[in-house]
């Protein structure tokens, strides 16, 4: 394999562009979601999860607080684990707990993005049930009291 040289400012031709499989490796990966901000709901429980560190390790305790979280925050229990070991994993190669957010954020961006739209609907269809287990309650109640009323 012949190596070639070509000055830095030269303009790449077809047979100048190779890459070295190196520099494949030390690329970050451009698929998924860029973070958008600090209301992300990715990026507000690995915030969340960074701060619940003790070392590098989670109680359950923790763990479970921080699924729940996640799925209040539309990611699904998979994706909030996954936010969790991402921020783990950090802490795990010597990142401060305060700094594992940054350093994940490559991987963070591979958790894709909750759809709103579905858990809104979610949040509708549970609140018609709710009213419908009212009006149910309320109309048995009514008719405990005629029972004992004409009784």
């Amino acid at each position: 394999m012949s190596s070639r040289l070509r000055f830095v400012d030269a303009p790449e031709t077809e047979d100048t562009r190779t890459e070295h499989p190196s520099d494949q490796q030390n690329k970050a990966p451009r698929v998924g979601h860029p973070i958008e901000g600090i209301h992300d709901p990715r990026w507000v429980l690995a915030v969340r999860v960074s701060e619940s560190l003790e070392g590098t390790l989670l109680s359950p305790q923790k763990r479970e607080r921080l699924v729940r979280l996640g799925k209040m925050l539309g990611l699904s229990p998979f994706d909030a684990n996954l936010v969790i070991a991402i921020v783990q994993d950090q802490a795990r190669r010597g990142y401060a707990a305060e700094y594992c957010p940054t350093a994940g954020e490559p991987q963070l961006r591979m958790v894709p993005l909750p759809n709103l739209a579905d858990s809104d609907k979610a949040r509708r269809a549970r609140r018609v049930m709710h009213i419908c287990f009212i009006i149910t309650g309320l109309i048995g109640f009514e008719l405990l009291i005629l029972k004992w009323f004409f009784s």
